[in-house]
């Protein structure tokens, strides 16, 4: 697997993780080529999808 894959509704792991608050695993996904400025299909980036100001900031300067 691709570690951008998406499912049904376009989310990546990375979306998925940054969407759950799971920083530390968003920080690996990062860390291993995950793409921060993919957008699921309703045009949202996984920096669009976290309530986390410093998860946000760390996506954002990707």
């Amino acid at each position: 697997a691709h570690i951008d894959d998406r499912d049904a509704r376009g989310r990546t792991a990375l979306m998925i993780a940054a969407e759950g608050g799971r920083a530390e695993i968003a920080a690996a996904l990062l860390a291993r080529g995950a793409d921060p400025s993919l957008k699921d299909k309703a045009g949202k980036r996984a920096a669009d999808l976290t309530a986390l100001s410093s998860l946000r900031e760390r996506l954002e300067a990707r």
